[in-house]
């Protein structure tokens, strides 16, 4: 992950996606952390696994969302390459999920602190940044791959359909917008 973010032109020039497995678990259990973190304080083994097969859907997506940007875009690598390229880009996303995690852990007053940050600007920079830096990375890895340029915007474009669709078709969006009682 790390090294992905630092020079994500290169890593991705010479990643051959050869640790699909292994960066997914890291994905998914860091996902586990943090809801773990943020409603226990703490690990809890149950958090890490159940978090992992609760939102074991979005990597599907995700997969989803690149095949598409990718046969649209003309991309060259492999499906499972440029999957496990993605899934190397969460670097961006696994240090946004430490401050919050490390907050939760910890500051004395959560509210207080994440209000703090809220009103200085800090946390909606931290959340900007780390947007930004995650599209660059998505747009070097499809580029690395040979996909044309709008293949990044085909991308999230089909997750960002994908996701809010899921919701939908689960009834957990429609309420919320007061569309359903």
């Amino acid at each position: 992950m790390w090294a992905a973010m630092r020079a994500p032109d290169d890593f991705y020039a010479r990643d051959d996606g050869g640790e699909l497995a292994p960066r997914l678990a890291t994905v998914m259990l860091s996902l586990g952390a943090f809801v773990s973190f943020t409603t226990a304080g703490r690990l809890v083994p149950a958090h890490l696994v159940g978090t992992a097969l609760a939102y074991s859907f979005l990597p599907v997506l995700q997969g989803v969302s690149l095949a598409v940007a990718m046969r649209v875009g003309g991309g060259r690598r492999s499906l499972a390459q440029v999957f496990s390229g993605h899934l190397a880009g969460y670097g961006p996303w696994a240090l946004l999920l430490a401050v919050f995690d490390g907050l939760c852990a910890f500051a004395p007053d959560v509210l207080a602190a994440l209000g703090a940050l809220l009103r200085t600007g800090v946390l909606p920079l931290l959340a900007l940044a780390t947007i930004a830096w995650s599209v660059r990375m998505q747009h070097a890895l499809l580029r690395a791959s040979g996909a044309r340029r709008f293949a990044t915007a085909v991308y999230y474009g089909t997750f960002v359909a994908l996701v809010v669709g899921w919701y939908v078709l689960n009834g957990d969006l429609l309420p919320l917008l007061g569309v359903l009682p």
